[in-house]
């Protein structure tokens, strides 16, 4: 018999017919599923008229996939869109999030006239498998 480790959403009977619809379970071992293998954080500044790059150790000894985002108020977190104002303030852009072996990187832009200096909440997601 095969191990695996299957949990249903709230109402699904997990040992019944319901149990092997994918739609009805929020994780399946069987299922090739991101896996969270890292998270972390970082403060990092960008200044007016830039593009910054601002890097944290990630410590895992690979290079993860991650995905990411930032806060600069605590109302709004913003994905990586590459796109002008995405903040809803004018003049900064987050525009990639990228990984290799040691670190992550959050590239922040910020070339508008009157663009925003500031400090920038950085967060970021790694997943399995490594890139190879």
């Amino acid at each position: 018999m095969t191990q695996l480790i299957r949990v249903s959403k709230q109402g699904i009977d997990v040992l019944g017919t319901a149990g092997t619809v994918p739609n009805n379970l929020i994780f399946d071992s069987t299922l090739n599923t991101f896996k969270i293998i890292g998270t972390g954080s970082v403060l990092g500044t960008v200044t007016s008229g830039n593009l910054g790059t601002i890097s944290v150790a990630h410590n895992l000894g690979t290079t993860p996939a991650v995905t990411g985002f930032i806060r600069m108020h605590s109302d709004r977190a913003i994905a990586p869109t590459g796109r002008q104002d995405v903040s809803g303030d004018s003049g900064y852009v987050f525009q990639s999030i990228a990984a290799d072996g040691s670190s992550v990187y959050f590239v922040i832009n910020s070339p508008f006239l009157g663009g925003i200096s500031g400090t920038y909440n950085c967060m970021y997601f790694a997943f399995e498998p490594p890139l190879s």
